[in-house]
């Protein structure tokens, strides 16, 4: 397993959590997300020998987000 971390920040002012929660949550390799409606951030932990971060960047660039690697 290759854990990475992700961090997406919503480039609007009104992002829908509830579809970024259905979106990471139908991915396989998602090991865990921490969605921050204050900084209107999301924080993804995901095994990339299954999930590539361009994948991952893809759908959260769908949903409104810009990523940040950590």
């Amino acid at each position: 397993m290759a854990y990475q971390s992700s961090q997406f920040f919503a480039m609007n002012n009104n992002p829908d959590l509830k579809a970024v929660k259905a979106q990471l949550g139908s991915l396989y390799g998602i090991n865990s997300m921490e969605i921050d409606p204050q900084t209107q951030s999301v924080l993804v932990v995901y095994d990339s020998s299954y999930l590539p971060f361009e994948q991952l960047n893809q759908g959260m660039a769908g949903l409104g987000y810009r990523s940040e690697r950590l």
